[in-house]
């Protein structure tokens, strides 16, 4: 789960990174956008884990 977390942001993290290091502008607009993407990301993942686990199968025979 925290691998698809990461990798979902991707584009988010770029748009940070080229802010810090490339000295890229980012609008408030910008930002606000981000933000809930990041949330929606968040939200998606964690929704998707499965509560009770059945098993597939059993040991007996009918």
């Amino acid at each position: 789960m925290e691998s698809s977390i990461i990798t979902s942001t991707m584009l988010i993290q770029i748009a940070i990174l080229a802010g810090i290091f490339l000295g890229e502008q980012i609008s408030w607009q910008e930002g606000i956008g981000m933000g809930l993407a990041a949330i929606g990301v968040i939200i998606v993942q964690i929704r998707k884990r499965p509560k009770h686990h059945q098993p597939a199968s059993t040991d007996e025979y009918p």
